[in-house]
């Protein structure tokens, strides 16, 4: 479907056009001015506003005319617009293939059998898509003699859209693949990677943490006035420090409970890492981590601990209400095995807890991180 330039798609445009429009015929808008072509364009059903058109036309007007030339000039530049991603895609299967090479003389764990077929994956499907872009291009082409003006901008127009997003796909790839192979080489940027994987994990902890204690404060001390207009609402302020403001407890106690139960793959996930760390440590000469496993072993404490204290604070009543929600949260992250996919496991976490409403929740509780 063809995009608008900030990335939005072109629906309306596409949906308003008549059959004439739709079948490559068009209305003949060349040598009309790029304000007049809009409005002839969505007279002719071709456009579905003015606005549109004109955003869609002055990709193939010169001088603020629609032009033939410029038709030609926009074919030339589409090209050269597909050519871009291609070659990054190309340099990113050759850097691949450069890490895949030196993965083969390190030893074999399946943390970096993993990330070799996630690039892999990504690599296909960027491939994938230069092949559209290509297909696209040849079917603007080759509609070019038949095609009214405004049909030929418009997916010019999507071309160029969904070209720069391939673009940005193999860039990211590309660079993602250098940066692990700089990862597979240096110990030392191995070690920094893991500890800093380490912290956003103690900081996860830390909100949930800080959002277990102001429920539990607001389940000890509000009293719901229900004169007042203020049902349900309490403030508390855990340590003295943070004050809290919980529209409803409950829902609060639930997306926490739910973030704690990731947190126990997220763990998981740490331990298999480390495993393939130290194998590649030991090829390197060995290097001391063991200072890591005593953070991952401190983490599981306190990850158990506030598991405890969130089934504790957990009413009857909460549990009724979203008791099912989470068992069902605890049987499909069950599914997975580490090292997992973390753009799945988080889409899994908003798929039980994305519905939920957020209103003044502490950190860590708001959304699926």
């Amino acid at each position: 479907m063809p995009r608008t330039d900030d990335g939005a798609s072109d629906a309306a445009a596409d949906e308003s056009t008549t059959d004439a429009a739709a079948d490559g015929s068009g209305t003949d808008l060349f040598g009309l001015s790029t304000a007049d072509a809009a409005e002839a364009a969505v007279d002719a059903g071709e456009a579905p506003d003015r606005e549109t058109a004109r955003a869609v036309l002055d990709g193939v007007s010169a001088e603020g005319v629609v032009d033939e030339e410029a038709v030609e000039d926009a074919l030339a530049h589409a090209a050269k617009v597909v050519s871009t991603p291609e070659t990054r895609a190309e340099l990113a299967a050759m850097e691949l293939a450069d890490v895949r090479e030196a993965a083969s003389r390190r030893p074999d764990t399946v943390i970096v059998r993993a990330r070799i077929e996630a690039f892999e994956a990504r690599l296909s499907a960027v491939e994938d898509a230069v092949d559209d872009l290509r297909a696209d291009l040849q079917s603007v082409l080759d509609r070019r003699e038949s095609a009214g003006a405004y049909a030929i901008a418009r997916d010019l127009r999507g071309l160029r859209a969904d070209a720069d997003e391939v673009h940005r796909d193999a860039d990211e790839l590309l660079v993602g693949a250098e940066e692990f192979g700089r990862w597979l080489a240096d110990s030392k940027i191995r070690r920094e990677a893991f500890a800093e994987d380490l912290a956003a994990l103690e900081e996860v902890l830390d909100d949930l943490t800080d959002t277990a204690a102001a429920v539990r404060a607001a389940s000890r001390d509000a009293e719901p006035t229900p004169a007042d207009g203020d049902e349900g609402r309490a403030t508390a302020a855990p340590g003295g420090d943070v004050e809290h403001d919980l529209d409803d407890p409950a829902v609060t106690w639930a997306r926490a409970t739910l973030g704690q139960r990731v947190t126990g793959l997220l763990l998981a996930d740490l331990r298999t890492e480390l495993d393939g760390l130290r194998r590649l440590a030991d090829a390197d000469g060995g290097s001391d981590l063991d200072d890591l496993g005593e953070r991952i072993d401190a983490l599981e404490a306190r990850r158990r601990g506030l598991e405890s204290d969130l089934d504790d604070l957990g009413r009857p009543e909460w549990v009724d209400r979203f008791g099912d929600r989470i068992a069902a949260c605890e049987a499909d992250l069950s599914t997975f095995d580490p090292p997992v996919s973390w753009e799945e496991v988080r889409a899994t976490l908003s798929e039980h807890s994305g519905d939920l409403p957020t209103g003044s929740t502490p950190a860590g509780t708001d959304g699926a991180w």
